[in-house]
């Protein structure tokens, strides 16, 4: 697996969404083209109780994802993925398991690994070739370190991209962004109406463009 150059250019973060689970697929429609009319969105992972559910929310977003160039991930159905034509799934930390999703869906879909707080599942899978990691904890297995955050050092050193998956508060979002963190998931307050979706994408796009700027050379 790379590691990063120490001279390498800082990136731009961008947004990483998660749909709620347990809305109606008419619901989260509305919610995500209003989040879209706020300006840059990366990814939608999708996720459900059931594959019927998340195969209702796949199918009723598509359309917009694919007009504004959002990649739509499910949670671990790569079976459903590859038959409805999403750009891809997130799995567990598991090797064996990401081997066989990839042998299932070749090198054209993406697999990403949702490794939480590990830093060495994280490894191991980038090395086997996941196309991103995802963390959820920020000290990860470094918690003696207040100021640690395991998704800046990750982004720091090894250039598989990195999902700060955390739901994280502007000031979250900008330390982040700070850090080069390539994706990362606003708080899920931005899903309690179009207006909170769209005002949120908006704000923290600001945000990220303003750290961006602020670290040119």
């Amino acid at each position: 697996m790379a590691r990063k150059q120490a001279a390498a250019s800082r990136i731009r973060s961008r947004l990483f969404l998660v749909a709620p689970v347990g809305l109606a697929p008419e619901r989260l429609t509305e919610l995500f083209d209003a989040a879209l009319l706020g300006g840059d969105v990366a990814c939608l992972l999708i996720a459900g109780e059931t594959e019927s559910s998340v195969e209702a929310l796949a199918a009723a977003v598509m359309p917009l994802a694919a007009a504004h160039n959002v990649a739509v991930l499910l949670d671990d159905c790569p079976d459903l993925a590859r038959r409805i034509g999403v750009d891809g799934v997130q799995i567990g930390a598991d090797l064996s398991r990401y081997q066989d999703v990839r042998r299932m869906l070749g090198t054209d879909m993406i697999i990403g690994a949702f490794c939480a707080g590990s830093r060495h599942a994280a490894m191991e899978l980038g090395e086997a070739g996941a196309d991103f990691v995802a963390f959820d904890d920020i000290a990860g297995d470094l918690p003696e370190d207040e100021d640690f955050s395991l998704p800046v050092w990750w982004s720091s050193v090894f250039e598989v991209p990195c999902v700060a998956l955390m739901p994280s508060e502007p000031e979250g979002v900008r330390a982040l962004a700070a850090g080069s963190v390539e994706f990362v998931r606003p708080s899920d307050t931005m899903w309690l109406s179009p207006e909170a979706a769209r005002t949120m994408v908006s704000d923290l796009n600001a945000l990220m463009d303003e750290v961006a700027s602020d670290e040119a050379p």
